[in-house]
């Protein structure tokens, strides 16, 4: 132990930050992560908290893809909607949409479809879109 800190001051606090970084370094290297390193520092004059925020590095077979799609899968299967819907285009109020992309954590408009009319995003409920698959299929449009 060469110095002892009796009282957290920035200069202490800059200097803590440094050697965690350096030792950050080194594991983020070591676990192949994109980044690995201190966020933010609070501290008072008797105590300090940092924040280390990691970032994998996703793969083409990357949990948080796999995790996406399987959970948009289950959104369709459990709202009845069909899988091909993220490619659907359907027409509403007189103007072309395609499905984006599915907010599952919306619970009141989780689907997202942009107007290729205008190029804006718009939020639809799944009735909405249940009721345009059933206005299609009435019509006999595929």
């Amino acid at each position: 132990m060469s110095e002892q800190i009796t009282l957290f001051t920035r200069q202490a606090v800059k200097l803590i930050s440094d050697e965690l970084d350096k030792a950050l370094e080194g594991i983020r290297e070591q676990y192949g992560l994109r980044e690995l390193q201190v966020e933010s520092v609070h501290f008072f004059p008797d105590s300090m908290t940092m924040k280390i925020k990691g970032t994998a590095v996703p793969g083409k077979d990357s949990y948080v893809t796999d995790y996406r799609e399987a959970e948009q899968r289950f959104f369709l299967q459990h709202n009845e909607l069909p899988e091909t819907m993220m490619a659907m285009e359907f027409l509403w109020g007189g103007r072309l949409f395609k499905v984006d992309r599915i907010e599952t954590r919306n619970p009141k408009y989780p689907i997202l479809a942009t107007c290729l009319d205008d190029g804006k995003t718009y939020k639809f409920s799944v009735e909405q879109v249940k009721r345009v698959i059933q206005a299609t299929k009435d019509l006999g449009i595929k």
